[in-house]
């Protein structure tokens, strides 16, 4: 499996719960140190040949996503899911105050990766009959005012994974179009610092519907 934004509330929790499954976790991130962290806590519960492949989202392009898979398909020799974990949200803003690069960011992170990671990654997951899963937004909340680039990125991926999922319907690949609601993560305390976390459901509680669902489609 390949784990984008392992450093992500989601992601680790989902690297984790795969890890404690038996799989074999490729961890692609750019904050190697928390990455590393990860990386021994999955190979403390028993996947011991989980990797890191470091990566910066934010300035990569179909090159890098076509030598990541030509990576994972050496070192690991196939492919079964891809969870698209990364995230960009600077915080919230008004449209006054965005500059090019709080416009662009989101979308190169939220859009453009999420795209080309999954395309790139097409032949393996259709030569395994492998997964791919999608974190989606609320749609209501994300057309409110301020929420601007991240809103609008995340409600392209939202429009991208619909379209894999209706394209691989028939060819054996499938795609989770998965909403966990709200969670008690980094990305959320920025745009509701005042908001008692304690009172947030945490990433790993979301995840049960989703590894069910995942294991149905092998079983």
């Amino acid at each position: 499996m390949l784990v984008t934004g392992p450093t992500g509330g989601l992601g680790g929790a989902f690297a984790r719960a795969a890890a404690e499954r038996g799989a074999t976790v490729v961890l692609a991130g750019r904050r190697i140190r928390q990455v590393e962290r990860l990386l021994d806590e999955i190979i403390a519960l028993g996947s011991v040949d989980s990797a890191i492949y470091p990566i910066n989202f934010e300035g990569a392009t179909p090159l890098d996503y076509e030598e990541l898979f030509t990576t994972v398909e050496r070192e690991c020799g196939r492919l079964d899911l891809l969870f698209h974990g990364a995230a960009q949200f600077e915080g919230l803003m008004s449209i006054e105050q965005m500059g090019a690069e709080s416009w662009l960011k989101p979308f190169q992170v939220n859009c453009h990766a999420a795209q080309w990671l999954t395309q790139t990654a097409l032949p393996l997951l259709l030569a395994n009959k492998g997964q791919i899963v999608f974190p989606l937004e609320d749609p209501e909340r994300i057309q409110n005012a301020y929420w601007n680039a991240y809103g609008a990125s995340k409600a392209a991926v939202a429009v991208i994974a619909h379209h894999y999922s209706e394209e691989l319907e028939t060819r054996g690949v499938r795609v989770h179009e998965f909403h966990p609601g709200p969670m008690r993560t980094q990305l959320r305390a920025r745009a509701y610092f005042g908001e008692d976390a304690n009172t947030i459901p945490t990433a790993d509680s979301k995840l049960p519907p989703l590894l069910a669902a995942i294991q149905a489609h092998w079983s």
